[in-house]
């Protein structure tokens, strides 16, 4: 038996004597109040303290009801499978704690109220705006409950209560923010609501603020979740699509890589052997980063694989590919830099390449020296009738073809400046003597910490071909 707090102060000012005994059937306050006739008055002060102790009485069985819904309330949080289960727990619980003719649910979903399947549903509507013109916007927009006579608050078309009887309209919140409102009518002949029941749906009120909060936490988790499978899988898929086994050429050695900065990105490559004993190369970076991006990614490649068998010039299938792609891509904004690259079967044969706004192809040299291949033309997705053009590519026997995107370079080094596409390839040309392997991660490994450090996260691809001896 607690005395402090509001039973203490009830029973200390309001009483004479109490007695509180514990048997196995449970604990039994006793109240005592001792009558004073006064002169002439005495019964009439004798009514007075009858009056006074029954409502203290009343008062103090009110705060032991809620302290009961507290526990009750607290234990049906902790064991609820799921929201709804929740609210029907607690309304069979309401029913025989509060009488009431309904019980009206509703939360906020963007700029409306919506009912919420719980309780005697009585000829309300699914959803009512978020404003001044029913209750329940009233209470949500004012911060202010309603409790009283339904029909002078509600307007004329309102039809959330009884008319006539009495209402008690409280505010659904967690965390200072409005969730919704809960709303308990009775009938016109029916007694108006006690402080005691106010309390107690108002503590009703609180932890469905609560439920629905952690709820919407649960959903938004769950939702969280399956997207991030989702992205899983499409990660899997988007490695799936890229080489994993390189072709063994008589003549090219050739690899690649592609580090996307999130799970999946837009950079994109391939290796295709053709039927002349060819081989085209392809890399590309499309517009953005993400899931969007990697669609893309997947549509070139489609695209690519088409033409392949069917065309070995490299301009010709940029061209046919712009033109294939240009109004998806149209549409949403987009463009795709790109350069292909086709490595002849004849060793006497020079490679030629076409380029589509993408960073040029180097050669490096084997005696050290760097060669940057020129010759551009627009992205693919900017104008419809591209046409792009075959550019040589000189390169001799122990020479290394390199092919990268943007996101290699475009980082602080330590000193904070800008590292650019010069100081990379020079990079690249130090470590020229590695298999094209071990190339392809050192310069992969070496980028990755000033992108770390300088948060300029970016898809990072290399392709290399070297011309074997």
């Amino acid at each position: 038996m607690a005395e402090s707090g509001r039973g203490g102060f009830l029973i200390k000012s309001g009483t004479d004597d109490f007695t509180n005994s514990r048997t196995a059937a449970g604990h039994t306050i006793t109240l005592s109040w001792k009558t004073r006739p006064l002169a002439g008055y005495g019964l009439v002060a004798a009514a007075a303290s009858e009056h006074t102790l029954e409502h203290l009485t009343a008062d103090f069985a009110n705060s032991c009801e809620t302290v009961l819904g507290l526990t009750y309330f607290s234990g049906l949080f902790a064991t609820s499978a799921t929201f709804a289960q929740l609210l029907e727990q607690v309304h069979e619980r309401l029913r025989m704690m509060v009488r009431h003719d309904q019980l009206t649910l509703r939360f906020i979903e963007g700029a409306a109220l919506v009912l919420y399947p719980v309780g005697s549903i009585l000829n309300q509507p699914a959803s009512i705006p978020l404003n001044h013109s029913t209750a329940e916007g009233c209470c949500i927009l004012d911060r202010r409950p309603l409790v009283g006579l339904a029909q002078p608050a509600a307007g004329k078309n309102d039809k959330l209560c009884i008319p006539g009887g009495p209402i008690c309209l409280l505010l659904v919140e967690f965390g200072g923010q409005a969730l919704g409102t809960l709303t308990v009518t009775r009938s016109a002949s029916a007694p108006a609501f006690s402080s005691g029941d106010v309390e107690l749906l108002q503590v009703v009120a609180d932890f469905i603020g609560i439920a629905r909060a952690t709820d919407n936490l649960w959903q938004e988790r769950q939702q969280r979740l399956q997207l991030e499978q989702e992205i899983h899988v499409a990660a899997a898929i988007q490695r799936s699509l890229l080489p994993a086994v390189f072709p063994i050429h008589n003549h090219w050695w050739i690899h690649g890589e592609c580090r996307p900065a999130r799970e999946v990105g837009g950079d994109y490559f391939d290796v295709v052997t053709r039927p002349d004993g060819g081989v085209l190369l392809i890399i590309a970076d499309v517009m953005g980063k993400g899931v969007p991006a990697s669609l893309l990614a997947a549509m070139l490649r489609s695209s690519l694989r088409a033409m392949a068998d069917l065309e070995s010039a490299p301009e010709r299938i940029l061209t046919g590919i712009n033109r294939q792609l240009f109004p998806d891509l149209e549409k949403l904004g987009m463009f795709i830099t790109a350069v292909l690259v086709y490595l002849p079967a004849e060793k006497t044969d020079l490679p030629h390449f076409a380029n589509a706004g993408h960073c040029a192809p180097a050669v490096l040299k084997a005696d050290g020296t760097i060669h940057e291949s020129p010759g551009s033309a627009p992205p693919l997705g900017i104008f419809p009738e591209s046409l792009y053009r075959r550019h040589p590519c000189a390169i001799t026997t122990g020479d290394r073809l390199l092919l990268y995107t943007d996101g290699c370079y475009e980082c602080a080094g330590p000193d904070g400046a800008m590292w650019g596409s010069a100081n990379y390839l020079r990079f690249a040309a130090s470590h020229r003597e590695l298999n094209p392997t071990e190339f392809i991660t050192a310069l992969l490994d070496h980028t990755g910490p000033h992108l770390e450090r300088t948060g300029n996260r970016d898809d990072r691809t290399l392709v290399v071909a070297t011309l074997r001896p």
